[in-house]
């Protein structure tokens, strides 16, 4: 078994057998060896900072010991006056620097704004005198949209476009606390508190003043229409009851004004049913009047306007005695209290039935009153 002369490393000759382990030993020196870094003390490979520092070394650059500087020897502290430079802290009017540079981009300066955008529309705003921006170039705060504002001391005011100050809104708070605190004295009871009446409806002050009037005035509208329906109806009924008892009577007159052939419903409205009770038919309808014969063609006059269609009509000439001035019809038949007078002449003498009236073509008599009563 033969070693290498640096590492030791094991090295079998041919007739020694061998090892793994011998191998593996090897293997090992050479891993720590190949990263041992050169030292003072010990060789190794080059580090990189040291190859660094190697690369900077000019060509022909000597190692020599400096015993002094500027005349100074041992631990030498420089100024620098002592190597002809200007002490720290030293500096120069801006007049007295030459070579200035022309323009700002000559200063590294390349974001500057323009002069001719100060104050203009989406340009800068500009400074006043005293270094602020003029109110002019501030929008005006409003309840859509941001913006400088004018404080308003006071708890009274009424605009849009300024803001309370602290001591406005303290005032305000101060009162709403103490008005809560007057809860226990009784401060929030409806005849504490006043009602603003701009209409003058009222004579009450208060709110619980109000109140009664109101009671009252709704309790005296509903004794009154109690008192008008009458019984089944009284004054401690309320609105809904009393209602009830109004669509109740109009049911009533509805279904008996059915009863006697007159068509009628509760939903119509009260006059309305109380309207149609007047064509409920209790027997024959009759009506009476005066009217003028003229002593001339025609020959006739005509009676309209009657709620019915007359059956029999009896027509007399005002003070006729005779007889002769009477005209009958009944069922739609003329006759006369002297048949020879209007039947033996029709043509002098005809009684005409309408839907509402009559007609009577000469009756004898001419240019006088004729008393007539009609019935259905």
């Amino acid at each position: 078994m033969r070693y290498t002369g640096n590492l030791g490393l094991k090295k079998p000759e041919g007739t020694d057998v061998v090892n793994i382990d011998d191998l593996n030993q090897n293997f090992d020196i050479l891993d720590i060896e190949v990263v041992k870094v050169a030292s003072p003390t010990q060789n190794g490979r080059m580090s990189a900072a040291d190859k660094v520092k190697l690369d900077g070394i000019e060509p022909g650059a000597q190692r020599n010991t400096v015993t002094s500087v500027n005349g100074k020897t041992g631990a030498v502290s420089l100024t620098a006056s002592d190597v002809g430079a200007s002490p720290t802290g030293h500096t120069h009017a801006f007049a007295e620097i030459t070579s200035k540079p022309t323009t700002l981009s000559g200063y590294g300066i390349t974001d500057a704004i323009p002069a001719s955008q100060k104050g203009a529309a989406n340009g800068v705003a500009s400074l006043d005198g005293s270094t602020k921006v003029p109110t002019s170039q501030l929008p005006t705060a409003s309840t859509n949209a941001p913006g400088i504002v004018q404080l308003n001391d006071t708890v009274s005011s009424t605009s849009t476009t300024q803001a309370a100050t602290a001591n406005a809104v303290k005032q305000v708070n101060d009162a709403v606390v103490a008005h809560s605190a007057d809860t226990a004295t009784g401060a929030h009871k409806a005849k504490n508190i006043a009602v603003e009446d701009l209409n003058n409806r009222f004579t009450a002050t208060d709110v619980e003043g109000v109140l009664n009037e109101l009671f009252t005035f709704a309790n005296n509208g509903k004794s009154s229409i109690a008192a008008v329906i009458g019984s089944p109806a009284t004054s401690g009924d309320t609105f809904s009851q009393l209602q009830t008892h109004i669509q109740n009577a109009k049911n009533t007159m509805a279904t008996n004004l059915t009863a006697k052939g007159v068509s009628a419903s509760g939903t119509e409205a009260l006059q309305v049913l109380a309207s149609k009770i007047e064509n409920v038919n209790t027997g024959k309808r009759w009506a009476k009047g005066t009217s003028f014969m003229p002593n001339g063609s025609p020959y006739s006059f005509t009676v309209s306007g009657l709620n019915f269609t007359p059956k029999t009509v009896i027509a007399v000439a005002t003070g006729d005695t005779t007889g002769y001035g009477m005209a009958v019809a009944k069922d739609l038949s003329a006759y006369s209290k002297n048949p020879s007078w209007f039947l033996n002449t029709p043509t002098n003498a005809t009684l005409t039935i309408n839907s509402d009236g009559f007609t009577l073509f000469s009756a004898g008599r001419y240019g006088v009153n004729y008393d007539w009563i009609a019935f259905e």
